[in-house]
C-alpha cells in the first residue's frame, strides 16, 4: 500500500491533502463564520481567500495562518 501510495501521481495527493482538509473543516469547524464559503474556497483550491475567510476563526482550527 505505502509503495502504491509513492507512486501516485501529485495530483492524486493533492486531491486526498484537501479532502483531508475538508473534513477536518467538516468536524472542528462546521458551525463557524463563514464556514460555507471556506468549504467552497477549500474545493477551488483559491488558499488567499480562504485564508481570509478564516482569519477569525480560533488559532487551533485556522486552516492558513
Amino acid at each position: 500500500m505505502d509503495a502504491a501510495r509513492k507512486n501516485e501521481p501529485k495530483s492524486v495527493k493533492n486531491k486526498r491533502a484537501v479532502d483531508a482538509i475538508g473534513s477536518f473543516m467538516w468536524a472542528m469547524a462546521g458551525n463557524l463564520p463563514r464556514f460555507e464559503e471556506a468549504s467552497r474556497a477549500l474545493y477551488a483550491w483559491n488558499w488567499g481567500l480562504l485564508a481570509e475567510l478564516t482569519v477569525d476563526w480560533p488559532p487551533d482550527i485556522k486552516i492558513i495562518s
